[in-house]
């Protein structure tokens, strides 16, 4: 039972974290780098980077975990339903809110004048978690489960 579990959580993880490192390195420019608490230099960017990373990905992790305590299981995730997706949707949305909210509460960080704004919240963080979370769920199943646990049946 374990094993199952590990095996349909550890992909999505891992292709969790490569989506999201990609969106942190990719939406990077969109902040300003030079204004305290951040600071221009690489051995300050990569760190932060991959620390971002690992927080989007635990964040997404528990959006996981509060969709399957619904489904009885992380089954879900080998046919996923537009519920799902839209939980996903929504609850990365959400999630994206609070924690863009409490860094603009705390000056954790600032975005430069690229940066498209709602309601003062950056337009790449406030999608991001959504946009990651559907994505992976959808490679998984497309891509991986598809052909692994699936047998490759078309549905």
């Amino acid at each position: 039972m374990i094993k199952q579990k590990t095996f349909l959580v550890f992909p999505i993880l891992v292709i969790s974290f490569f989506l999201n490192l990609l969106w942190e390195v990719s939406h990077s420019l969109l902040y300003d780098w030079s204004k305290a608490p951040l600071q221009d230099s690489l051995n300050f960017f990569v760190p932060k980077i991959l620390i971002a990373t690992l927080g989007d990905v635990f964040y997404i992790f528990i959006i996981l975990l509060i969709i399957s305590l619904f489904r009885r299981g992380f089954n879900w995730t080998l046919y996923p339903k537009k519920i799902d997706y839209i939980f996903l949707l929504i609850s990365g949305v959400i999630f994206a809110i609070l924690i863009e909210a409490r860094a603009k509460y705390f000056g954790l960080w600032y975005y430069t004048s690229s940066m498209p704004l709602i309601f003062g919240i950056g337009l790449t963080p406030l999608i991001q978690l959504a946009i990651t979370s559907s994505l992976t769920i959808f490679i998984i199943d497309k891509f991986f489960y598809n052909s692994k646990i699936k047998g490759g049946n078309k549905r």
